[in-house]
């Protein structure tokens, strides 16, 4: 009996063994990328193209000898798309709303301010009738339809420039040379339907 449980041991035992040493090894020529997926299911009759989720707009150069003179730049387009649209869609509202703008900036987003800011300027919105977007304020656009139905795909067209913070010509001096950064968040707050 005993020579029969020293036997049933090392079988088991030689098995265990036998399996670990047929194990593959670890492979040295293969490498491994980390997938992380995001996203968001929303309420929403629209939502942002993934190509609109984050845009740089890139206002150029502009000297204070011209903000002595006309108070403001260029005006440079820009889009935010929108996709998946219900074909029931009315109307399209938004707000912008500048990270830095305090209760009371409601004309221009306030930039940024280092070192090598430019100061006495501001970025304006309008939309693309040339018409101001007051920050922290609603806006509403009409969408694009065919035939009493709301495309699924549909566009928010927008204009940027640098201008000054009072809106005018810089006639005292209140602008200084430097860079310009300001960031806003658009939020499409609702999409309404007839």
């Amino acid at each position: 009996m005993r020579m029969k449980k020293s036997a049933l041991t090392l079988a088991v035992l030689s098995s265990l063994f036998s399996g670990y040493s047929l194990a593959a090894p670890a492979e040295n020529n293969t490498s491994q990328a980390n997938l992380d997926f995001t996203g968001k299911v929303t309420a929403s009759l629209c939502q942002v193209d993934t190509s609109n989720l984050s845009q740089t707009i890139d206002l150029g150069e502009l000297s204070t000898s011209a903000l002595k003179a006309t108070g403001k730049g260029p005006a440079k387009s820009f889009a935010v798309n929108l996709i998946n649209c219900d074909t029931t869609l009315n109307s399209i509202k938004y707000t912008i709303a500048g990270n830095n703008n305090t209760g009371s900036d409601t004309k221009y987003l306030v930039p940024a301010s280092n070192d090598t800011s430019a100061s006495g300027v501001g970025v304006y919105i309008q939309d693309n009738n040339a018409q101001a977007v007051e920050i922290g304020t609603e806006k509403t656009v009409p969408v694009v339809s065919n035939g009493g139905l709301a495309l699924s795909d549909q566009s928010i067209p927008l204009q940027a420039y640098i201008g000054t913070t009072t809106g005018n010509p810089d006639t005292n001096g209140g602008v200084t040379a430097g860079t310009v950064t300001a960031s806003a968040v658009m939020t499409i707050r609702s999409a309404g339907t007839p």
